[in-house]
């Protein structure tokens, strides 16, 4: 029959593109996992992903004006964020020089530039060891097929995600910005 043969014609051509795939190594895997993880700590964390895509480009910036951070989110995103809205969620502060004066008490002077809250460098700070975690556990990082490691820590965090969406467990939210 005609939906028989446009059938074996698919799974013939599957099996030729995985078997290519086999024999044609790929050179950059390191980003194979970047989605997963990125969506695991949005749910953890009650982040969304853009926020988080946008955090680990700053990162690597260190301190940033706000210049600087709508350039680098149309940079990442496409489109701009506005900072006043990642600060009240507590994803980045000011900070906060302190001038020393002799005679007088010491003052707290704003510089006019941001830094990453302490609380959002962490969560950084774990998708990277995530990520080095699965790309050490993936045994065969060139195959189409995910190792028996890594499908086990992917497994684990797909478990994670079900049960804080099913509210079995609670997430762990950055606190809100308050202002001085």
């Amino acid at each position: 029959s005609r939906k028989l043969r446009k059938r074996r014609r698919y799974c013939s051509f599957n099996k030729w593109y995985l078997k290519k795939a086999r024999k044609n190594p790929k050179k950059y895997y390191t980003l194979r996992y970047n989605g997963i993880i990125l969506r695991y700590f949005s749910v953890k964390h009650e982040i969304q992903v853009n926020d988080l895509q946008v955090a680990l480009f700053i990162y690597n910036a260190g301190d940033f004006t706000r210049e600087e951070f709508y350039n680098y989110s149309e940079l990442v995103l496409g489109r701009r964020l506005t900072l006043k809205r990642y600060m009240k969620l507590g994803y980045a502060i000011p900070e906060i020089r302190v001038k020393k004066f002799e005679r007088k008490k010491d003052e707290k002077v704003l510089t006019g530039k941001y830094e990453i809250s302490k609380q959002l460098l962490k969560i950084v700070l774990d998708i990277y060891r995530k990520q080095e975690k699965l790309l050490n556990a993936d045994e065969r990082p060139n195959s189409t097929e995910i190792g028996p490691k890594a499908s086990e820590i992917i497994n684990a965090m797909k478990r994670e995600m079900y049960e804080i969406k099913a509210k079995k467990r609670k997430s762990e939210p950055i606190m809100k910005f308050v202002e001085l």
